[in-house]
């Protein structure tokens, strides 16, 4: 009888430790949310950790912005300096994420991003209208970001947990709780 209680001792052990271990486990991928990755062309690969975000820094389409402003007839050139330094203090513009597996964030999704961003420019105010379609044509032919997820991480702590459970079925085994 003294056996028995032991091997259940032991099983009851084995139990709580995968429950603790899974438990911790979740805590910690759910507290190592990523941060950003800033792009810095508008025209590239990115790979990384499925959801993580996906931004692109002012300076990879700021050539493309401060073309945009400088064809306005009559103004361009006077606004396009004061435009193009507005737009480079800008902060990172958010794109996409890293998907599950690859995908593509398109030049005309790129495209309206950036647009969106020309409107806290104030000194755009008045050419935003006739900016805004030329900026978009430019960035829609010119950009697309391929994206690619990769689940590195999440393979050894499945892995991990598979052995866990392995083992917990095993010592469930010797102690005879679970048929052989």
């Amino acid at each position: 009888m003294h056996g028995r209680w032991t091997r259940l001792g032991a099983a009851t052990a084995v139990a709580v430790a995968v429950s603790t271990g899974a438990v911790l486990a979740t805590a910690g991928l759910a507290q190592g949310a990523s941060a950003p990755i800033v792009i810095g062309s508008c025209a590239t690969t990115v790979e990384g950790k499925p959801g993580t975000p996906v931004e692109l820094a002012p300076s990879a389409v700021l050539s493309s912005v401060v073309s945009a402003v400088e064809a306005v007839p009559l103004v361009g050139s006077t606004l396009a300096k004061e435009a193009g330094s507005a737009f480079a203090a800008l902060p990172p513009i958010p794109i996409g994420s890293l998907p599950t597996g690859t995908g593509t964030i398109s030049g005309g999704q790129i495209a309206n991003d950036v647009a969106a961003q020309l409107g806290k420019i104030p000194v755009l105010g008045t050419v935003l209208d006739v900016v805004t379609p030329r900026l978009k044509s430019t960035l829609t032919s010119l950009c697309g970001v391929t994206v690619k997820g990769v689940n590195a991480a999440a393979a050894p702590v499945q892995q991990g947990t598979s052995s866990i459970a392995s083992a917990a079925r095993q010592a469930e085994q010797q102690a005879g709780l679970a048929p052989k």
